[in-house]
């Protein structure tokens, strides 16, 4: 089994895929853009992507072109076999013998920037530099040896790419950095795992009926999520299958996109 996840080594996505995925064996496939893993999974290069998909700080994610994946998954043929969540803990990572005064300019990946807000309004003055993902921050800036340039990511990916740690934690204590991250693939795929955590179903919705939303909202055991550039495009999580039904007969159906039935790990138990 082939599974295409952001790389280089040491990106947020491969931790966590190796971390929800211990019981089977599988070939991760790196990918150096976010964008690259939907059309890999449309010409049936890989069997499954790994996708960071929703951040606690930010919302739904997007590719570079600012399209977001809940857009993509309601237009496309795509399916989610398994999700899992991640805290993601930037720190800031220099060359040895470099200290945070000596920093001028950061890499950073296209989150940390927004999830890092007071960090970045301390450091206003730092130029910032945008990577694809927090490891090829960390790679570069270990590739440069410059004490004045630091790089935004996990103290263990910078272990692997021999830099010191200059603050541990980038993330002020009011600041959310929860990823979701997704396995998806095509409808037909095959995928089995031993069931573990909790059975969702997913749902992506274009409503511009205000009752309706709020109907959905007020639903015992269903989580609704709203699109950051399309209000109208709703995910919706079912805890209760016996809600389903219920959902269904109460909307559109042509405007329904059934992202499957899957088991959620390590869901916060807050979330909902």
């Amino acid at each position: 089994m082939n599974i295409a996840v952001l790389g280089p080594e040491g990106t947020f996505s491969e931790t966590s895929l190796k971390q929800a995925l211990t019981e089977i064996s599988f070939n991760h496939i790196f990918v150096k853009d976010l964008g690259d893993l939907i059309p890999m999974i449309q010409t049936g290069e890989v069997d499954f992507a790994w996708l960071p998909w929703w951040n606690s700080g930010i919302g739904f994610l997007s590719d570079k072109n600012g399209n977001e994946f809940i857009s993509q998954f309601y237009e496309g043929k795509l399916q989610i076999y398994l999700d899992a969540f991640m805290p993601l803990h930037f720190a800031l990572l220099g060359q040895e013998g470099a200290h945070i005064d000596d920093i001028d300019t950061i890499h950073v990946n296209p989150y940390a920037q927004a999830i890092c807000k007071t960090f970045f309004k301390e450091h206003s003055d730092l130029k910032v530099i945008t990577d694809s993902s927090s490891a090829k921050a960390a790679k570069t800036v270990s590739d440069l040896k410059n004490k004045n340039i630091a790089a935004s990511a996990s103290v263990n990916t910078g272990k692997k790419y021999n830099l010191s740690t200059l603050k541990t934690s980038m993330v002020a204590p009011n600041e959310e950095a929860l990823m979701q991250f997704v396995l998806f693939g095509k409808p037909e795929s095959s995928f089995s795992i031993k069931p573990t955590g909790q059975k969702v179903t997913s749902l992506v919705i274009e409503n511009k009926n205000v009752e309706e939303q709020r109907f959905l909202e007020n639903i015992n055991g269903v989580e609704v999520r709203y699109s950051s550039h399309n209000k109208e495009l709703i995910l919706i999580d079912i805890y209760d299958g016996s809600q389903l039904d219920d959902i269904l007969n109460s909307i559109n159906k042509n405007k329904i996109k059934n992202l499957g039935q899957y088991y959620s790990q390590n869901r916060p138990h807050n979330f909902k």
